[in-house]
This record gives C-alpha cells, structure tokens and sequence, in this order.
C-alpha cells in the first residue's frame, strides 16, 4: 500500500511538472497544431521562449506567463515554420507549423537576449514565440518569404 502511494505521489509530481512546462506550448499547439505540408528545407536545433505579449523580463513569482524551450527544433518549410522539441522534452507538446501568411516579425525585448524578435500569429492574440536575432538570419538563409524575407 506504501508502495502504491508512493508511486502515485511521484506519478503526480511528474505530471504536474509536464504539464507546467508545457503550458505556454499548449496555447499555441491549440491554434496552430500541426505537422507540415512540405519537406523541410533547412533544419536546426535551437532555444525559444513563449510568453504572454509585451512581457519584457521572466519573473517566476510574478506572472509565470512564460515558458523557455531548450531542445527546440526549428524547420524551415516553404509555407512556415515547424516546431517540435526534442525526446523527453516533447511530451506534451505536440509539433506546431506556423504558416507564413498568420506571421509577423516584430523586435521586442526579452530577459538578456540581444536583439530578439517576436512571432506574432494572427490567430494568437496574446502570446510571443520570441527568437534571436541570429535564428531571424538563420531563416533568411533559406526562404526569402514574408516576413522573414529580405524584400518583406
């Protein structure tokens, strides 16, 4: 009986810290779930944060409205972008494509980070996928689409 309650407790430890560090991730998977359409042209690892918008600096005992992602893999498509992360941090977190044409690029401030920028969808009103500069070039590399092309 000991035994049961203890592996209960643990299984509801790591289910709540699953479920807390997938909460950012799950509002945007609710929009904009999905695999993509296409094969991906270029692909790397990388780190992002999703926060609330127009959060500027992380504090836990404030507003917790955010959530870092290490272990992000960051596809280019020829109609967007695809999100997934990697095993174990994935569970949870389902892969996300967010297309092109429901994307705005716009410069923010966030924590430490030099010359962020934010994504901002269309059909998420008050959520950031905030990458750095270097990410930004990174894309520009391997699709000249808005808003990440050069033209846009």
């Amino acid at each position: 009986m000991t035994l049961a309650a203890a592996v209960a407790l643990v299984g509801f430890i790591l289910w709540f810290v699953l479920r807390s560090h997938s909460h950012m991730w799950r509002q945007v998977a609710a929009r904009y779930r999905g695999k993509p359409p296409s094969t991906a042209i270029a692909r790397k690892i990388e780190v992002t944060v999703i926060a609330a918008r127009d959060m500027r600096t992380p504090n836990p005992f404030r507003n917790p409205a955010y959530r870092n992602y290490p272990g992000l893999i960051l596809a280019v498509h020829e109609k967007g972008l695809a999100l997934s992360l990697v095993p174990p941090f994935n569970i949870m977190c389902p892969p996300l494509f967010l297309p092109f044409d429901d994307m705005e690029l716009v410069e923010t401030d966030w924590a430490l980070w030099r010359d962020p920028f934010a994504l901002r969808m269309r059909d998420l009103a008050d959520v950031d996928v905030i990458i750095g500069r270097e990410t930004v070039r990174w894309v520009r590399e391997h699709v000249d689409q808005a808003p990440f092309g050069l033209s846009a």
